[in-house]
């Protein structure tokens, strides 16, 4: 993890990444799409993420417990097969509490915290494209620059 640390936690928070992608592989019996330690504890908590985070390709198992722990966005999306489940979790307040499984729970507020951190993206996104383009003269510049190094 220590480059990831390096990468997020040890930058000024306007330099990190906008966003970062989980991998396919369970860490300790949690896939990492709905890991509680490394999405909430570590990512947020510790290194104070507060960009979006997305699945790998087709890693969604339960996409309700992703929400739950801070996984914003599934990738390529599933065309509504997981809106169900989610949506009954949150109106229902069922959680499966009965094993103390921090990642067994799914609240509105988190939903809400999962949406706020994609719409962020897209509006960082969309101030990124209203920037001017660099000038072909200032193009020039760091190409001879980056020559010279």
């Amino acid at each position: 993890l220590r480059a990831f640390e390096i990468a997020i936690a040890e930058q000024p928070q306007h330099l990190q990444p906008w966003t970062l992608m989980c991998a396919y592989n369970k860490v300790n019996g949690y896939y990492t799409s709905e890991h509680p330690f490394l999405l909430k504890q570590v990512l947020r908590r510790e290194w104070n993420y507060s960009g979006l985070t997305m699945t790998d390709w087709g890693a969604v198992h339960e996409r309700w417990r992703g929400i739950a722990q801070g996984m914003d966005l599934e990738m390529p999306g599933s065309h509504g097969a997981h809106d169900a489940m989610t949506l009954e979790r949150i109106l229902s307040g069922e959680n499966d509490n009965n094993n103390n499984d921090p990642s067994s729970s799914l609240s509105k507020a988190a939903l809400d915290e999962c949406v706020l951190r994609v719409l962020t993206l897209i509006l960082w996104g969309t101030e990124l494209q209203a920037t001017p383009s660099p000038t072909p003269q200032y193009k020039q510049v760091v190409l001879q620059r980056n020559h010279e190094t």
